[in-house]
């Protein structure tokens, strides 16, 4: 389930331990792998920390100087972990290992407006926009100046129509989704619905990796998604190695970006094509001045769950 910061610094996740977190100083930049990702500042500069909540361990790596989002590339106890970083308004993406003292760059910018970032089998794939036009670009580290650009499979509805939120979703090293998060809007109240429905495809590569095409993903059988704000890193659990999850199903919190004016969070039925069930919070707490800035409501898998997928 997901967690939320209480008023004594520490989190609440269901009837586990709770988990101890940093002070009201630092920003929330991402969860993944039993880790979380946060910002802070050291003296006379900021640096991002990959904190274990479980364990207190920690590694630190400079700021990239750009506000965006991160990825793990795998859980930080892997000798060959990295973090990706993409700009969210110059579409600049960089990497950066621990014991860095800079970020390297893959691609230093361009016009596109960066939507979310994925690492997939030893490529890096940005969903960017480009002219009111989305695309998927896909980056080799080796060799950044290879980009190959691949059309989605169809492109966002108009905003007087309905607000879409796109998410890149890998599972289990194997796929490569594409989610669409969909909210109406309602022309009575000039504002947009709650989250009603989400549309998923399949990223299909063929002659090793020269030509792209999209299927629509009808079930997700045994397996769950897990989504949330901008900044979390999207993942995937199975049913059978959670017992108190339901697989084909979506579980998603409140996006921020879109500036909500109550909750949206809740499990989406791919069967029943519905949302079945709500999760109801304090939003003022949430906004209030005693929430540090950028943490809401996020979905939290401490390690070994978080490994099932990875």
């Amino acid at each position: 389930m997901p967690l939320s910061k209480l008023k004594n610094n520490t989190t609440q996740l269901q009837e586990q331990p709770q988990l101890s977190l940093p002070g009201r100083t630092w920003g929330y930049r991402g969860c993944a792998y039993g880790w979380i990702l946060y910002q802070e500042k050291l003296i006379r500069h900021y640096n991002i920390t990959v904190l274990n909540p479980v364990t207190g361990q920690k590694l630190y790596l400079p700021y990239p100087g750009e506000e965006g989002k991160f990825f793990l590339s795998s859980c930080p106890s892997n000798p060959s972990f990295f973090i990706l970083a993409g700009s969210y308004y110059t579409g600049r993406l960089q990497y950066c290992r621990p014991g860095d003292v800079s970020w390297v760059d893959i691609t230093p910018g361009s016009r596109y407006f960066f939507h979310d970032l994925t690492f997939h089998n030893g490529q890096v794939y940005v969903l960017s926009s480009k002219w009111l036009t989305d695309e998927l670009l896909v980056y080799h580290l080796n060799n950044p100046a290879s980009t190959t650009m691949v059309n989605l499979p169809r492109q966002r509805e108009p905003l007087e129509k309905q607000k879409e939120v796109l998410y890149l979703v890998e599972v289990r090293g194997e796929q490569l989704l594409l989610v669409y998060r969909i909210r109406r809007f309602n022309k009575e109240t000039r504002l947009y619905n709650k989250t009603e429905s989400f549309e998923i495809y399949r990223l299909l590569c063929f002659g090793s990796g020269s030509r792209y095409s999209w299927e629509v993903v009808e079930s997700l059988g045994e397996y769950a998604i897990f989504l949330g704000d901008k900044c979390s890193q999207p993942f995937v659990l199975s049913e059978l190695n959670v017992p108190s999850i339901r697989g084909n199903r979506i579980y998603f919190t409140t996006e921020y970006r879109t500036l909500p004016s109550s909750p949206d969070s809740g499990v989406y039925d791919l069967l029943e094509r519905a949302v079945v069930e709500s999760f109801d919070y304090d939003i003022d707490l949430l906004l209030s001045r005693n929430t540090p800035s950028a943490f809401w409501l996020v979905w939290f898998v401490p390690a070994p769950f978080s490994t099932f997928e990875a």
